[in-house]
Order: structure tokens, then sequence, then C-alpha cells
């Protein structure tokens, strides 16, 4: 045997089995597939009300869609509602976070989130240049992905919350259950909230994902 294409094979095989034992988030479902892990308690954080308008939030989404997205992601049939929704995003989800420069370049990162309320928050600090750029142009972007099986689009506006605000302490509680850390640990933590304009959903079986 090659001992280069060994080698190369071992860290291929260590990287892969790192990804899956070291995200707490996910885990493989008994078919293979990347998956969601619901081990973090399943606490969701939405009252009934604050479900009732995600519900009319995700509805008006629709509507507001093109053709095209309409038919790629199959709406209303393949969208979930409030309550599905709320359930899968549980825990610590790792998505990619848009943002755009004060010369108009758009950055990208992957970065851990939780949801609460019917809001996507992102943990951060108050000097990161992502809070730069959102603070000059507070336009921002999220999208998270598992494979051809579920998908969540968001576009909206951001607001950086810092430790004035009276969310600030349940946010870090939310964190540290979610993810064992808190953004005090980093420096002068913040919070990101995004207030959506559009959350478009996909679910390739829809009735799958509990309510």
């Amino acid at each position: 045997m090659n001992p280069r294409r060994s080698a190369n094979r071992t860290l291929r095989n260590y990287v892969v089995l790192r990804m899956f034992t070291c995200t707490p988030s996910y885990r493989l479902d008994e078919r293979g597939r990347h998956s969601r892990s619901q081990t973090k308690g399943n606490i969701v954080h939405e009252s009934s009300d604050d479900l009732a308008r995600l519900d009319e939030q995700l509805r008006a989404s629709i509507e507001r869609a093109g053709p095209f997205l309409r038919s790629s992601f199959g709406m209303p049939a393949h969208s979930l509602n409030a309550r599905r929704l709320a359930r899968h995003l549980q825990g610590a989800p790792t998505v990619a976070l848009a943002t755009v420069t004060t010369k108009g370049e758009p950055r990208v990162t992957p970065i851990g989130a939780f949801f609460v309320r019917g809001h996507f928050y992102i943990p951060t600090t108050m000097h990161s240049a992502r809070v730069r750029h959102l603070r000059r142009q507070p336009a921002i972007s999220l999208t998270l992905f598992e494979g051809i099986e579920f998908a969540v689009i968001v576009h909206g506006t951001a607001v950086v919350l810092g430790e004035d605000s009276p969310d600030f302490e349940e946010l870090i509680d939310i964190q540290r259950e979610s993810q064992s850390a808190s953004v005090r640990d980093w420096g002068e933590g913040a919070f990101i909230r995004i207030d959506a304009d559009v959350i478009y959903t996909y679910a390739l079986n829809p009735e799958q994902y509990p309510e």
C-alpha cells in the first residue's frame, strides 16, 4: 500500500470522526444522515404568543417568496410551522452568518447560534468585526442547512445587545445551557439578535419533525 495514500486516508477518517464526536449539536441518525441531536433537554424557549407571531411571519414569508424560491423549497408543502421549527432549533446549531462591511463587501462566517422566542441570537463581543460592521450597516442574513433534509434562511436587521439589555442574563443562561460557555468569558460580551424580515424554511419530510 502506498504510505502517502494510507496516511491521507487515516487523516480523512480522523477529521470525519472529530466532526461527529466533538460537535454536540449534531449526530448521525439511524440511516447515517447528518442530523440535529435532541439531547439538550428538549427545551423550547417560545411561549404560545411567540409561536403565534412566528407562525404569522412564516406564512407572510411564503407569500413574499419569489416563484423560483417557492418552487425550489416546495412551499408551502415542505415548509415547517413555528412549533416544528422551534423544536428542531434547540441547542446551538452552527449557522452561516453574513454581514456587510462599510465598503459593501460581504463577510460570512460559521458561528454557533441559538433560537429564543422566535429570534436567532449570535453570541459575540462588542469589539468583534461583525459588531463594527453591524453598527454601520445592520442588514444581516443567516442560513442553516442539513444536507438535503432541512434548511432555514433568514434575512433581517441586527440589534446588538450588551450588558444593559434586560434580556442579557437570560441569554447568558441559555448560552451556558446550550454551549457550556458565556460571552463574558471572551471579554465585553454581546449578543446579536436578528429581527427577521423573512424566514424561509424547508424540510424534505415535514411530518418527521415533532411539534
